[in-house]
């Protein structure tokens, strides 16, 4: 899955503590991934990592964040403060 493998990549330890993403359809200073939009299927949106070479498919959660899906998504794992 592309959130464990940009977690494992960023060092995050996510399972325990819990992390921050930040996410844009807009490129933004500082991010470490960016998807690119495949097709839409299974009920959500696939989406392509050059990064990691590979798919993930992204929920209709999406959609609460997006009126559309976007052609491309950029994002920051951190952390999360505290």
């Amino acid at each position: 899955m592309f959130i464990d493998r940009a977690l494992e990549a960023k060092g995050v330890q996510a399972r325990e503590k819990g992390f921050r993403l930040v996410f844009s359809a807009g490129e933004f200073p500082g991010h470490d991934f960016k998807l690119t939009w495949v097709r839409s299927g299974d009920g959500g949106n696939w989406y392509w990592s050059d990064d990691f070479r590979m798919e993930s498919w992204l929920c209709p959660a999406l959609f609460k964040y997006f009126e559309s899906a976007p052609k491309e998504i950029f994002a920051k794992f951190e952390k999360r403060p505290g």
